[in-house]
């Protein structure tokens, strides 16, 4: 996503991914370990000991089945047919695949999907005059957002290229070649109807799946090579990305048609945790706090935690609350912080509004305060 071009903010948008087939089969690449230990079949004992499911062995190869050959058997292509007792060479509709995958990458693909549902039921709630709305992003109303989110999956992970019509002259919110397609994909779908919004969306979210699950299911697993514009990256490096970009524009979608903040949307948990993990980074470089510093950043509202992040030799690292004492602090609500990182609101407005609090060394604080923005799109 290249809303605002700038080179380093082309790097921090590498967005790739994709994700499973229809809902059946999304639910069984989906179960949690918990449910069904990775490797084990379903009509094995609980207690049944898998030797490829280690602690020693996170990237293993592991024995995903599809039973949904009969009705999908392209899915299952490559795999050994299987009997009813799970052993291939014998009869049934069962088939077994061998894959390189891990827990992280299911809960991956787990999230991604529930974050597209997420996304669309937000969607399907609007009535037609809110696609009209301005987004608070530049030039762009919900429609645009939308149009957006689809065509920019299309074009760099569908490969679709359609004949779009050159941006020229250029708006003042496009200052690159990407933010220039992403344009051209809004003027494209501009009078399109809502209903024929969702139904693009549905179809690209659908073929997005069938992706995701080929390549869960190839030799190489999430460890696949992918290209987008800004270079080559694997399916595990990027996915994440992915969530957080669309993640970020339901909000952007939610907070312009005037809907409640909402914390247990499915990409807001890994939206806070990877906002969380660049504290340290932010404390450093981009606050520039002095070697020795030590700051803390507390949450409150739908979720609570306290960060606590050490400036030495010139870079950050977390560091557990209490083991030392802040210089400087800031408190806010769990919304105020996302919106914050994700430069949906200005930190300086946070803090003259009262929703950033700012607590030992104000100086310190006002200048971590200042550099928490993160994304920049």
């Amino acid at each position: 996503d290249a809303r605002i071009g700038q080179g380093q903010q082309q790097r921090n948008s590498i967005i790739t991914g994709g994700i499973g087939i229809d809902e059946k089969v999304a639910r069984h690449i989906g179960q949690s370990p918990s449910d069904r230990p990775v490797g084990m079949r379903s009509s094995d004992p609980p207690g049944r000991q898998n030797p490829h499911n280690s602690a020693q062995n996170r990237n293993t190869t592991r024995r995903l089945r599809c039973r949904f050959g009969p009705v999908l058997p392209e899915l299952c292509r490559g795999g050994e047919r299987a009997g009813p007792s799970g052993r291939a060479g014998g009869r049934g509709d069962r088939y077994i695949r061998r894959v390189t995958t891990t827990d992280e990458d299911r809960d991956l693909a787990d999230t991604c999907i529930e974050e597209w549902a997420s996304l669309r039921a937000t969607l399907d709630s609007l009535e037609p005059s809110q696609w009209e709305l301005p987004s608070g992003l530049p030039g762009w109303t919900v429609r645009d957002v939308v149009s957006h989110v689809i065509g920019f999956e299309r074009q760099w992970f569908l490969g679709d290229q359609p004949e779009l019509e050159p941006i020229d002259p250029r708006p003042d919110h496009v200052h690159n070649d990407v933010a220039a397609d992403n344009e051209r994909w809004v003027r494209l779908w501009a009078d399109e109807t809502p209903q024929a919004m969702l139904d693009r969306f549905d179809d690209m979210v659908q073929a997005r799946k069938q992706q995701l699950f080929d390549t869960m299911m190839s030799s190489d697993g999430f460890d696949t090579i992918v290209q987008s514009f800004a270079g080559a990256t694997t399916y595990r490096a990027a996915l994440p990305i992915r969530v957080i970009d669309t993640t970020t524009h339901e909000i952007d979608i939610r907070r312009a048609c005037g809907l409640p903040w909402a914390p247990d949307a499915a990409g807001i948990a890994l939206l806070r945790t990877q906002m969380i993990g660049a504290l340290p980074r932010i404390a450093s470089k981009q606050a520039g706090l002095a070697d020795g510093t030590v700051v803390a950043l507390s949450l409150f509202g739908s979720f609570s935690v306290t960060a606590t992040v050490l400036v030495e030799a010139g870079r950050g690292r977390s560091v557990l609350a209490g083991e030392y004492p802040p210089r400087a602090a800031l408190t806010m609500h769990d919304e105020t912080f996302i919106l914050v990182t994700t430069g949906r609101i200005a930190a300086a407005d946070g803090v003259e509004q009262g929703k950033i609090k700012l607590r030992g060394d104000e100086v310190v604080a006002r200048q971590f305060a200042l550099a928490l923005r993160v994304i920049t799109f």
